[in-house]
């Protein structure tokens, strides 16, 4: 899927290795006022609002209150074969 506006749902996914599959731990769901509500592990919601995600590529920090922009940065630093983030 490609990354447009239309994107308004991340799945962020740890792998489990006793079950050998990916589960997931957190769902990302930008609004409308363009902030992004975070459910699942409460602790993880907790750290990302309040530390974001640093994209070095950017050397920018990203928090939920960035919409969107943070959606995006979720999928790139959460990008390996242990934890994933993608479009739902």
């Amino acid at each position: 899927m490609a990354d447009t506006n239309q994107n308004r749902v991340v799945g962020l996914f740890r792998y489990n290795a006793d079950t050998n599959q990916m589960e997931k731990v957190a769902t990302f769901t930008l609004t409308d006022p363009g902030r992004v509500v975070c459910e699942g592990d409460d602790a993880l919601c907790r750290n990302l609002a309040k530390d974001g995600v640093w994209l070095k590529s950017q050397d920018a920090t990203y928090r939920p209150s960035d919409g969107l922009s943070f959606l995006k940065a979720l999928r790139s630093v959460f990008n390996n074969p242990y934890l994933k983030a993608s479009w739902l």
